[in-house]
């Protein structure tokens, strides 16, 4: 699959499942917006195709807060 040039967004992305759908977004060439509470570790914080909004989702206002 061949996702250069396109954004996808992770909810959770940086653990768990979500950490490898982030992986497997990435390995296709696709850029990736993570939303969740957590920091994410410098592996992806240093990773220029990442991008990244603190959000708790649970929360009805999310990300506007």
């Amino acid at each position: 699959m061949n996702l250069n040039n396109k954004l996808a967004v992770v909810t959770g992305g940086g653990r768990g499942i979500g950490r490898g759908i982030t992986e497997k977004l990435l390995a296709a060439g696709a850029h990736v917006l993570i939303a969740q509470r957590q920091l994410l570790d410098n592996d992806l914080a240093d990773n220029e195709d990442i991008s990244y909004i603190h959000s708790d989702l649970t929360e009805r206002e999310a990300p506007y807060q």
